[in-house]
């Protein structure tokens, strides 16, 4: 029996670290000041300047295989989730470790407002391996590896879900932009049709009024002939009146054509959504109703024996 420990730096102040843990064996926390105490992977010396040459202890309980630390007289303390756990140079009781927690190793030191030397700051990952059945709540390792599989499976597909809803908004939005474009489309070609009607009829009117003075002023057949109004042509006032312009018939046409195919679009990933939603309520709803089976002790047997010959042979 043993366990897999894992610091994960909160503030870039070390690498990534993973022990796997014996019981009854204890394992130093300290300053790098040899070759012996170089900082690597598998070891928890830290280059910092905070840290005391024996700063703390870390072991693994033999009988309930829990996680210790204690401080061992170091200057600037041993922290767990914010609590330090002795004075300055004085050793601390063993303080319990869970998966979770936020383990520090000094203080940060600031000059002025700056910070010139970093705490050691990591949170804590415990995975047990070889747990007995009759320990109770503790999950054995690879239990731990199957739910936290599960678990990013899940976490993927809600932020899929996530994406897809934003992507959803803002094609949403874009639509009603559109939708507003042609609104004021529609109304400057209905101005515009307005005026020309407008403009046609203030023509009209001037040519008849135009030859009912003509009429008055003479009554020789041969004027009215040679009058001006005579030459004009009479077609003009049907060119002038057109309703509709070329070209905002095209822009009408193009943006009605647009604002169809993304409601197109906006309906077809509304749909996607629902499918994509309804794919992860179908497996929520199988892994939960399914519990039982998947922490079932034979279900972890096979499963324990297939993650033993993949990953740890």
């Amino acid at each position: 029996m043993s366990a897999v420990i894992t610091l994960t730096p909160l503030n870039d102040s070390f690498q990534t670290k993973k022990l796997v843990l014996s019981p009854s064996v204890t394992y130093k926390v300290g300053r790098h000041t040899n070759k012996s105490t170089a900082p690597a992977s598998s070891n928890l010396y830290f280059n910092s300047k905070v840290l005391s040459r024996q700063h703390a202890e870390i072991w693994l309980e033999k009988d309930t295989l829990v996680v210790y630390v204690r401080d061992v007289k170091s200057s600037n303390g041993t922290f767990v989730n914010g609590n330090r756990l002795s004075s300055e140079n004085k050793a601390s009781a063993p303080c319990k470790l869970n998966s979770g927690d936020v383990l520090d190793f000094g203080v940060d030191i600031y000059n002025e407002e700056e910070i010139i030397h970093k705490k050691v700051s990591a949170q804590i990952r415990i995975l047990t391996r070889g747990v007995p059945a009759s320990m109770g709540p503790g999950r054995p390792l690879e239990t731990e590896v199957m739910l936290d599989s599960i678990m990013r499976q899940m976490a993927i597909q809600y932020q899929r879900c996530v994406e897809l809803n934003e992507n959803l908004e803002s094609l949403e939005h874009g639509v009603r932009g559109m939708s507003t474009t042609a609104g004021f489309i529609n109304n400057s070609i209905y101005l515009d049709r307005k005026s020309s009607l407008r403009t046609s009829d203030s023509i009209k009117s001037g040519e008849s009024s135009s030859v009912t003075r003509g009429s008055l002023s003479t009554s020789s057949p041969d004027q009215d002939l040679l009058s001006p109004s005579s030459f004009e042509d009479p077609n003009k006032s049907t060119s002038t009146s057109s309703p509709l312009p070329l070209s905002h018939k095209h822009t009408t046409d193009a943006a009605i054509r647009e604002a169809q195919l993304a409601k197109a679009n906006l309906e077809s990933w509304k749909a996607r959504a629902f499918t994509a939603e309804a794919k992860l309520s179908t497996k929520r709803g199988f892994w939960y109703n399914n519990r039982a089976f998947f922490l079932s002790p034979f279900f972890i047997a096979v499963a324990g024996v297939i993650v033993y010959l993949g990953c740890w042979r």
